[in-house]
């Protein structure tokens, strides 16, 4: 399922009516072989994953006794697997008691293909589908929110699909109080990127940090030469372009290493850089550009241009796949060739480069008067990409995702850290659609198709989404 087992905890009953019993319908056979189903099922799911597992639920003492586990473990999910028919209350029961925990609706069926034949029994077996219409009627109903998979134990894209919701639902919590530092402000003629930050505390949890430039100047300031020499010794394996000075890096690396600081001082898990600030360079004579391994190896994320959205798609992205992530915007395209060219000045995530030898340290060319104005210029690895965008609209927070591939690009853009990637879906589509939500320029990059995982999160989280996919915008 892709899970990291260190985080996703995960609440699992199978539901199935105790009317089978009571009426003696079924026999010691069924039983057996409905115990010894539930336990290959839980097997499967604990293979990616911990389990907080009830077994088999048939009535509502079970159901209450599965909550109670379920709530101290402090699951982050609950998959409530429609085994064969089952009666409304043992669910709705423990799901009373499990407000706000996001909930997995499984209509569950022993294969993909009926059999040529079905006995009565055999028809109870592959009975999950009406459990799982008839309950989420209520649920609806009841105003519970909910995720529905259908399919068996033994299908890959079944799995895949829990496992997507399951790390959605993992992120959904951690996003609560994650600290988001911005140094120092907005970038005030970007409107489209300012949000309200109490909206984004209530709907995602984010908490805002400021931070001033003095803060940072003074954080450089503690940086000891020492720490620039080790530091700069970990590059030596990185080439340097004859127009960087020594001097220059050098006073970059004190720039950078500050940031650092920084970020270790405030516990941030991500920080988005008023890299055009007028202050941040009067004072700094230079914007944080270098990559912190002390920062970007224990997942904190790096955004410029002051944009909280940005920096929260690139948060969204980071926590759902644990991979490195990248602040972009669509610099241009090619229209033939279906392409965008999306990359960004700034501080980035070397780890997307196909290697470190692939990078390069360069002047800031966007500051050609800065002398410690260095920067690290790369192409991201080809390879699958996942494409987000967060747009404050005036409906609320809309998440705008899509897939594409990056294409080998070294050497076609100078000096810009930068991805060529082929999109999945007509480039006149893509642009009508996102100019029809309303996004930013700024959009997030992760390696790998986190689509899914995006729409689930948005699911849980109640924001709009919408998902390019080929053709279509869902």
């Amino acid at each position: 399922m892709g899970l990291d087992s260190r985080l996703a905890k995960v609440g699992f009953l199978a539901l199935a009516a105790k009317w089978y019993w009571e009426t003696e319908m079924s026999d010691s056979k069924f039983t057996t072989d409905a115990q010894s189903l539930v336990r290959c099922i839980e097997s499967t799911l604990a293979a990616s994953g911990e389990l907080v597992s009830a077994g088999l639920v048939t009535t509502e003492e079970s159901a209450s006794s599965a909550a109670r586990r379920f709530r101290d473990a402090n699951v982050d999910a609950v998959v409530a697997c429609c085994l064969m028919w089952s009666e409304d209350q043992p669910l709705l029961l423990a799901l009373e008691a499990l407000k706000g925990t996001p909930l997995l609706l499984w209509s569950w069926t022993p294969g993909r293909q009926l059999p040529e034949r079905l006995t009565a029994l055999d028809l109870i077996r592959w009975s999950g589908p009406v459990a799982a219409q008839q309950i989420s009627g209520a649920l609806r109903r009841l105003g519970r929110d909910f995720t529905l998979v259908i399919g068996s134990h033994s299908e890959r894209e079944t799995l895949e699909e829990i496992g997507d919701f399951v790390a959605a639902a993992v992120t959904s919590r951690g996003l609560r109080h994650s600290r988001v530092g911005l140094i120092p402000h907005r970038y005030l003629v970007m409107t489209n990127t300012w949000v309200d930050e109490f909206d984004l505390m209530r709907r995602l949890g984010i908490d805002v940090v400021h931070i001033s430039v003095n803060d940072l100047r003074e954080s450089s300031r503690s940086v000891n030469d020492a720490e620039i020499r080790t530091y700069l010794q970990e590059l030596e394996d990185i080439s340097v372009s004859p127009e960087v000075s020594s001097r220059g890096l050098s006073e970059a690396a004190r720039v950078s290493l500050g940031l650092a600081k920084t970020v270790g001082k405030l516990r941030l898990d991500a920080v988005s850089i008023g890299d055009c600030d007028d202050e941040l360079h009067a004072l700094l004579r230079c914007r944080p550009c270098l990559y912190l391994p002390s920062v970007f190896e224990r997942n904190t994320v790096v955004g410029m241009e002051g944009d909280l959205l940005g920096i929260v798609a690139q948060l969204v992205l980071s926590r759902l796949s644990g991979q490195p992530t990248m602040f972009t915007e669509i610099f241009t395209y090619d229209e033939t060739k279906n392409e965008i060219l999306v990359g960004h000045a700034g501080m980035h995530d070397i780890r997307l480069a196909r290697n470190r030898s692939a990078v390069t340290i360069t002047p800031d060319y966007e500051y050609p008067r800065e002398e410690a104005g260095v920067w690290m210029a790369f192409s991201v690895r080809p390879g699958p990409v996942t494409l987000l965008s967060i747009a404050s609209t005036t409906g609320g927070i809309h998440l705008v995702v899509t897939k594409g591939d990056a294409l080998p690009s070294e050497g076609r853009l100078q000096g810009y850290p930068n991805a060529l990637v082929k999109l999945n879906t007509p480039l006149k589509s893509f642009f009508k659609v996102t100019t029809e939500v309303g996004t930013t320029q700024h959009w997030a990059l992760a390696l790998g198709d986190l689509k899914n995982r995006v729409s689930k999160l948005a699911s849980i989280l109640g924001l709009q989404c919408t998902v390019i996919d080929g053709k279509q915008a869902t």
